[in-house]
């Protein structure tokens, strides 16, 4: 294991033959995965030997690697050669330029197995992406894997995305669930959603399938998107019988930390890494009613407190409105929360992108109920088996995902694509 930076330069230099490359930055951040660990990564930046600086612009040079480093594993996390372009002569490369020996490397580097870890994705013209899986099973949230190499066989692109959970947190199973099981669930997901057109600018109501993972054994739901790492759900609504009249100030977030090598070879753990107390959780509400008798002070009763969650070393709070119209894009609030004092610094509201289309009018001459939108989706509906991470578990269940590409007009009953709706 590495002792200093040097140590850890040298290294990545021998690796990937960085002789024709000079370093020319270098920072150590952290992350938290999937385990609650701390992790400490060096991110590091060679140019080679015969640039000196950055473009004017701020970006970095075309043959420039950015290579990121596991600090405990040493195992690289991801190296991009700017534009394609590299001038390693003696690094990694692909004579063959095949798969299979994409996939060796992948196995080397990773300590991952193909078709038991990983899967293939797509393939095309010296581009390779795969994406995480258990026992051929996709994960969710999942991760990927990403090789791209040039016409000589080159590496100049290689990423690792999210984490792999040890086995310790999948409860493995065979998968039996079919639609039939859970077609009464399936008929409650068929919501009625308006989406925005910018062909006709009126809002189309059409029939939809809202994603749903259900366990194997159907003992739990999951909605998505997925709770992150460690989150408290909370669902309180939030009311207050006085405002508060006083401007709110946002304060500039801190989200690069100064760490040391120190730091990273004593594994110091992340505020992130901690749970929120039952304590906390508390301040925290006070913190969310207050920020909206400030920001929002007629709208008592009308806000949500969804869920709490640590990241970048502040408290995240995300809010939802407690009646929601049934517009695709939903009205949402994401506070963040001074760890130290509890106070509200900074906030995002999504109500600028729904502000768009508030001029577009519905168009309610809706002609098709929902048990009749349901027969003709039904062919449509897709129940696929995915590991998916339940937080209040902190473990991998079995589950099937209950979606669909498609939905039903609810004026004329046409079969339609979402994806050409949004």
């Amino acid at each position: 294991m590495a002792n200093t930076i040097s140590d850890y330069l040298e290294w990545t230099k021998n690796k990937f033959g960085l002789v024709n490359y000079q370093i020319h930055d270098y920072k150590i951040y952290r992350k938290i995965n999937t385990n609650s660990e701390t992790i400490y990564m060096l991110c590091m930046e060679w140019f080679p030997s015969h640039i000196m600086d950055r473009e004017e612009d701020g970006l970095n040079p075309d043959g420039t690697a950015s290579i990121e480093l596991n600090m405990h594993t040493l195992k690289v996390q991801s190296a991009i050669f700017v534009g394609g372009i590299t001038y390693v002569k003696d690094g990694i490369s692909f004579s063959s330029q095949e798969k299979k020996d994409i996939i060796h490397w992948i196995e080397q580097e990773t300590g991952l197995v193909y078709q038991e870890h990983f899967r293939l994705h797509r393939e095309d013209k010296g581009e390779f992406t795969f994406q995480t899986c258990i026992k051929g099973i996709p994960l969710s949230p999942g991760g990927s894997i990403e090789v791209k190499i040039n016409p000589d066989g080159k590496l100049i692109f290689y990423s690792v995305i999210g984490n792999y959970p040890s086995k310790n947190s999948v409860i493995e199973g065979d998968y039996s669930l079919i639609l039939e099981d859970i077609e009464q669930i399936a008929r409650e997901q068929l919501k009625l959603i308006h989406f925005p057109s910018d062909e006709t600018k009126e809002l189309v109501p059409v029939y939809a399938i809202e994603e749903l993972y259900i366990a194997n054994d159907q003992s739990v739901t999951i909605e998505f998107p997925l709770d992150e790492r460690d989150t408290i759900t909370i669902n309180e609504i939030i009311e207050w019988q006085e405002p508060i009249d006083q401007l709110f100030n946002r304060e500039k977030m801190n989200l690069i930390e100064d760490l040391t090598l120190e730091q990273a070879l004593s594994k110091v753990s992340s505020p992130d890494a901690f749970p929120i107390t039952s304590e906390e959780q508390e301040y925290c509400k006070i913190a969310v009613t207050n920020f909206l008798r400030q920001v929002y002070p007629t709208q008592s009763g009308l806000w949500v407190l969804k869920t709490l969650h640590r990241d970048n070393g502040y408290i995240h709070a995300t809010l939802k409105q407690s009646e929601q119209d049934n517009l695709v894009f939903q009205r949402k609030l994401l506070l963040f929360i001074n760890r130290k004092s509890y106070e509200v610094i900074n906030y995002m509201d999504n109500d600028f992108l729904i502000e768009m289309f508030r001029s577009y009018p519905k168009y309610d001459n809706i002609k098709v109920m929902k048990d009749e939108a349901f027969q003709y989706i039904r062919p449509y509906i897709e129940l696929t088996p995915v590991y998916v991470y339940n937080a209040e578990r902190k473990e991998h269940i079995l589950c099937g995902k209950l979606d669909s590409q498609y939905g039903v007009n609810a004026v004329h009953g046409e079969i339609v694509e979402l994806n050409k709706l949004k």
